[in-house]
């Protein structure tokens, strides 16, 4: 990773014609020499948000056509002047425009004679006393695309901005403009698009000026973004001729974080198919005047209105948030929704039931969600939403159970989270048409199916995470969907029991169990799970044993973590075939003795990393890994205290291993027979004091990874790049890195 460029030798490349410095993220100075570069035409410095300053004399690079990136540095011998003379096409972004003290420095820039820029970003990062002049001065050529302007801090905005000469401009944003009380007339643009504005804090109001002098505003924009408007109190509609309909092409309208916002959105935005309100806690949203809406999202909002006799026939999407009161007909709206698929609703406390309660609809308490009298309607009124696909319930906390018949027809996926009322989805099956269940942090659910039976139905996946009272999947007698692929439980602390049988039947693919500290055993019929490729049990303390006849043949994966009491792996083992991925860590009981056996012979991967009972290597069953001869990754760590040399003698190192991990041994001293190696990580070894074999003079000609971690204060000391006795002996590796992994993995970033 560059982190800088400190000689001058990139600089004699005089031909050199492209630089590509993207993505540099600590890069923070350029040669200042650069200005050598006399043939460069495309110097790519974008994204590099430590770079202090540009070098100097910029100028003499005549031939230069694309500069992404110029940043004003503090007292700058490269001022912004220097681009007066650069010939700039495509992006243009100009940072820290508050180090601009002189006002005729920013007129050398010569911005509006720059024809062939497409894109213009101005950004301040703090406050100057010229900032309006400035601005003024960076007026660009009328040609330009998409204009935006950021941490500007003048009162008023220049008056070109919004000029509708600027008349093919697309896109426009505003951000952090913090001192300006009004938006600029940004509705002459005749050929915007796109326009987004955040973070004007000072903003009260939003009427003519916004709009401007012209007969027609936004003729064309599609998208309108407001975010983080403080202050913002009233959107004022535009006074013009009533048969003239304002936003006449405005697709998407989304409106975030105005908490002070009130009264009502422009009417009549018949092409409108995306209105997202979020956090605007004052605001009264009619979707009445939208009928043409695709996609509703209103959350945190005063009020929703809706008028009878207008109905969605276009909307597909809608999820309701924390909103106070909703004032929703159910005639003109509910069974309008003929094409809706996705319904969220979160943080309505009232809702009981979805729509009936033990076969008796809960008038009262339902009332406050979809509001008016509903006594006239069917008791399963959502079955009307015959397209519904997707349903998700968030912190609905009076919510006891579902029904078992009037689901709708296309419902294929559930979501439900903190409705901590729930005791079971359903009592006795669940509906045919589901695929997908997702159940979280439901505190009182004790079962997903409340009586004995077969989970018939074409159930695909289902997760159940944090829902503390689970104790099992079904009553006694139970057993899961034939169709079940997929299955997670996970912060289930009570649950006893996933199912008391596994029928040979049943399609699993994948199953996890994780922090489940009550749960003793698996079913019975584990073995017969055909199909299933990857087992992962992670902290489940109380787990004993696996089921008699041990693991299904075709298990491709399987990872073992912190069960404390688990006595042993399964016997036979070492004739799962198929397996690839072999991890045991931080377990206990007699793991090392069932693996004495023999590994899986087709083994790719092996972790064994901390076991709760420490033997010598040798009686972990590793005099076998010759055999492994497809093993391509190997972590050992924590078996062997008392191990001194690596591997020991009764162990040889398959052929193919290219990738090998080893740590916490504090009595390691030698490594050897490291052949064949292209990655090689060693942690917590203090006493190792070299990575090459008393029988070698250098590391494997094939290592290109080498690290170092921490707990190794002898290999740190000779091997630490450019100062270590022994660096000149690693030097050849491409990658060696010492020091803290955690260190190592911010710097990925």
């Amino acid at each position: 990773m560059l982190a800088n460029v400190h000689v001058c030798t990139i600089c004699m490349l005089y031909n050199l014609q492209t630089l590509i410095l993207e993505n540099c993220s600590k890069l923070k100075t350029l040669p200042s020499n650069t200005s050598n570069l006399s043939n460069l035409r495309h110097l790519n410095n974008s994204n590099t948000p430590l770079l202090e300053e540009m070098p100097p004399q910029l100028s003499r690079l005549t031939h230069l056509r694309t500069l992404p990136n110029f940043v004003v540095g503090k007292g700058s011998a490269s001022g912004i002047g220097e681009l007066g003379s650069l010939h700039l096409l495509g992006t243009l972004r100009l940072e820290r425009l508050e180090n601009v003290i002189d006002v005729e420095d920013a007129k050398r820039a010569q911005i509006m004679n720059k024809e062939a820029l497409e894109t213009l970003r101005l950004e301040w990062s703090g406050t100057s006393e010229k900032e309006s002049e400035v601005l003024c001065s960076l007026k660009p050529q009328k040609k330009l695309l998409e204009l935006t302007i950021k941490g500007y801090n003048g009162l008023e905005f220049s008056k070109w901005i919004g000029h509708p000469s600027f008349s093919d401009m697309t896109y426009v944003k505003l951000q952090n403009c913090k001192n300006c009380r009004f938006l600029p007339p940004l509705g002459q643009l005749p050929l915007l698009k796109v326009l987004w504005i955040k973070g004007l804090a000072n903003v009260e109001s939003v009427g003519a000026e916004f709009y401007g002098d012209c007969s027609l505003p936004f003729p064309v924009l599609e998208e309108l973004r407001f975010e983080d408007m403080q202050n913002w109190k009233e959107w004022l509609p535009c006074k013009r001729n009533e048969e003239i309909r304002i936003f006449p092409c405005m697709g998407k309208l989304f409106i975030r974080s105005c908490p002070s916002l009130k009264g009502w959105l422009p009417k009549n935005m018949d092409s409108l198919s995306k209105l997202r309100i979020v956090e605007c806690e004052e605001l009264v949203v009619s979707i009445t005047n939208y009928k043409h809406l695709r996609e509703l999202r209103i959350d945190g909002c005063k009020r929703v209105v809706h008028r009878r006799g207008v109905k969605f026939k276009l909307l597909e999407d809608m999820r309701l948030h924390s909103t106070s009161e909703f004032r929703l007909k159910i005639d003109g709206f509910i069974r309008g929704l003929t094409k809706l698929q996705r319904l969220q609703i979160t943080g309505c406390e009232e809702l009981t039931c979805l729509w009936e309660n033990e076969y008796r609809w809960l008038q009262p308490r339902i009332s406050n969600i979809i509001g008016g009298n509903i006594s006239d309607s069917p008791p399963h009124f959502i079955q009307e939403l015959r397209a519904l696909k997707q349903l998700v319930l968030i912190g609905c906390s009076n919510l006891i159970s579902f029904p078992e018949a009037g689901w709708p027809p296309c419902l294929e996926s559930v979501k439900m989270e903190s409705c901590n009322s729930l005791r079971h989805f359903v009592r006795n099956q669940i509906p045919p048409s589901i695929r997908r269940i997702e159940i979280a942090k439901c505190q009182n659910l004790k079962r997903l199916v409340k009586d004995a039976g077969e989970l018939e139905g074409c159930l695909e996946k289902l997760e159940i995470t944090g829902c503390a009272s689970l104790t099992s999947l079904s009553g006694e007698g139970g057993r899961l969907p034939r169709t079940l692929k997929n299955i997670l439980i996970s912060e289930c602390e009570q649950l006893e029991s996933i199912i008391k049988t596994f029928h040979d039947d049943t399609c699993l693919e994948v199953i996890q169990i994780c922090e489940c500290a009550n749960l003793k055993s698996f079913p019975e019929g584990l073995c017969h799970l055909s199909i299933l490729r990857k087992l992962i049990i992670s902290e489940c303390g109380s787990l004993v044993s696996f089921p008699r006849g041990g693991l299904p043949s075709n298990l491709t994966y399987l990872y073992i973590y912190n069960c404390d009491q688990l006595e042993a792996l399964p016997r036979g083992m070492d004739n799962l075939s198929c397996l690839q991925t072999l991890k045991v860590q931080c377990c206990g009981g007699n793991l090392a003795s069932i693996l004495e056996e023999g590994f899986p012979p087709n083994l790719i991967q092996l972790v064994i990393m901390k076991p709760k009972s420490c033997k010598p290597l040798s009686e972990w069953g590793l005099h076998h890994l010759d055999r492994l001869t497809s093993l391509k990754e190997l972590w050992i760590c924590g078996v062997d205290p008392d191990l001194v040399s690596f591997p020991p003698k009764e162990v040889l190192l398959p052929k193919s291993l290219i990738k090998l991990r080893i740590g916490d041994f504090p009595n390691l001293k030698r490594l050897s027979s490291l052949t064949s190696l292209e990655s090689l990580a060693i942690w917590n070894c203090p006493k190792l004091a070299s990575i090459i074999g008393e029988q070698e003079d250098h590391l494997p000609l094939s290592l290109t990874q080498l690290r170092i971690f921490k707990g190794c204060p002898l290999l740190t000391k000779k091997y630490k790049p450019g100062k270590g006795r022994h660096w000149s002996k690693i030097a050849h590796i491409p990658y060696v890195y010492v020091g803290d992994f955690f260190e190592e993995a911010e710097a990925d970033r």
